[in-house]
């Protein structure tokens, strides 16, 4: 990951805030009732256009979910790993709606942002 990236991602912390709602619930479409918003559907576009979503996000999704404190596994994590992360959060969208969502709300997805300034300099 560049700077570049790592400063239009911080973007999104304010874009996560500022454009309410992040989504909108359609209760009539039980398979898929999140429609996400412009902030949230930029930042999924983003991920992919810049090929920052990457394999192999299993493992660290799953320890992620097991964690006892969410906020301190991500302080522990390193740039790979909060991108994986933040693929595991995108992927696991598409099979449980909603999720990334939900880790936004959560202040999750703005913890690993905010780490990975930490690290990339």
């Amino acid at each position: 990951m560049i700077k570049h990236q790592c400063s239009q991602l911080q973007n999104f912390i304010q874009r996560f805030k500022d454009e309410a709602p992040l989504y909108t619930l359609d209760l009539e479409n039980l398979m898929a009732p999140y429609n996400y918003g412009e902030a949230l559907s930029d930042f999924i576009k983003f991920m992919y256009d810049e090929e920052l979503v990457t394999g192999k996000y299993f493992k660290i999704l799953n320890e992620f979910t097991k964690a006892k404190s969410a906020k301190s596994f991500i302080y522990g994590l390193n740039e790979e790993d909060c991108l994986l992360l933040l693929t595991g959060f995108i992927r696991q969208d598409r099979f449980s709606d909603g999720f990334l969502a939900m880790e936004v709300k959560k202040g999750n997805v703005e913890a690993i942002i905010k780490r990975l300034k930490e690290l990339v300099v």
